[in-house]
């Protein structure tokens, strides 16, 4: 019996699981893992999103959801067990089948004792055996942005070029029709970062010659000479800056922020404030040149765009569409700010 169990444990474990994806493709959802072969059961409860990690208990309730399963087709096979010994007994009375038999029925009564036991010896053991916790898993959040010595910000006020709003970017230059959050999301797919790029018409001031290769699927095209169709081209200020343009708000200054600037010592979640204060959609929040001594000459910004979510354009989306992320939560900014300078600078 016990010999079975084992390999009846390990059999199911080995073919049950699929690969899995942790987290889609927009890092907001997660995604549950799939069993190659159903097991009533096992289920799996939803990740928990605590801000900074996250609590996943898909080990537990496997573990859990395999030993139901094993108890009733343990049962089961015991009864059969119990059955094939009933017969040898009741076929060879007093003969060595009779004895055989009733050692059968022993063994298969036994084994179900000691599987229906488990949790009771465990517990007895010591019940910390039986208490399967939450496994919490940090999340990384990346921080992208120009490498080389061009990776600061550069300057310069964002261009009075036309919006794309006839592909749906929204900019009524004021707060009244549209939300700042709802103005920021318009440039979802419709934005490709360029350093230098102020929402303007090629050229660029893109200096790294990483990206002064191709920047097209033809091949024709370098980035700093070309603003795939469809798209409005920014870096980090020139993106922040033209939502705060198209809410009729101020621009920032160049260089954002400085060794003066507002550090981010303390945050409320409950109420989106930053030292005590409450942020307004249209801050500015990020780090300055000097800021990251591990990363000289390295300065990002992004904009808070209301709703405890933060916008930004970054490095890494040079390709068509790829160049906004509107749904950065304020919660990883303030559980890094613990270990890395991040300044705020508020609207005014």
């Amino acid at each position: 019996m016990k010999i079975v169990f084992s390999f009846l444990v390990s059999v199911l474990f080995l073919i049950s699981l699929n690969p899995i994806q942790a987290r889609a493709a927009d890092d907001t959802t997660y995604i549950q893992p799939v069993l190659s072969v159903n097991i009533p059961t096992v289920s799996f409860s939803a990740i928990l999103d605590k801000g900074g990690y996250i609590e996943v208990n898909w080990l537990a309730e496997y573990i859990t959801g395999i030993y139901k399963y094993l108890l009733g087709f343990s049962a089961i096979f015991a009864i059969l067990l119990i059955m094939v010994g009933g017969l040898q007994y009741v076929a060879s009375p007093g003969g060595s089948g009779a004895s055989a038999g009733k050692k059968r029925i022993t063994n298969a009564v036994t084994g179900l004792v000691l599987l229906f036991s488990a949790f009771l010896i465990l517990f007895t053991v010591n019940p910390k055996l039986t208490a399967f916790k939450s496994l919490g898993i940090t999340v990384i959040d990346p921080e992208v942005y120009v490498l080389g010595y061009d990776n600061y910000d550069s300057g310069g006020s964002v261009s009075g070029s036309a919006p794309l709003t006839s592909a749906g970017i929204i900019c009524p230059k004021n707060t009244t029709s549209s939300t700042l959050r709802q103005i920021a999301e318009s440039f979802n797919g419709h934005v490709a970062y360029r350093w230098g790029g102020k929402g303007g018409p090629p050229p660029y001031p893109e200096t790294n010659s990483k990206y002064n290769s191709t920047c097209d699927s033809t091949g024709q095209h370098t980035c700093k000479d070309y603003c795939p169709e469809g798209n409005m081209c920014f870096d980090c200020s020139g993106f922040a800056n033209y939502v705060r343009y198209c809410a009729g708000l101020p621009q920032g200054p160049y260089p954002t922020f400085n060794s003066n600037s507002e550090k981010i010592s303390s945050c409320d979640l409950n109420s989106n404030s930053v030292n005590g204060v409450a942020l307004k959609p249209g801050d500015f929040v990020g780090w300055g040149r000097g800021d990251r001594p591990k990363e000289p000459g390295s300065a990002h910004i992004m904009i808070y765009i209301g709703d405890g979510l933060v916008a930004d354009s970054h490095g890494s989306g040079r390709a068509p569409g790829m160049g906004v992320k509107t749904d950065y939560p304020l919660a990883s900014i303030c559980n890094k700010a613990k270990s890395l300078t991040y300044r705020i600078l508020r609207v005014p």
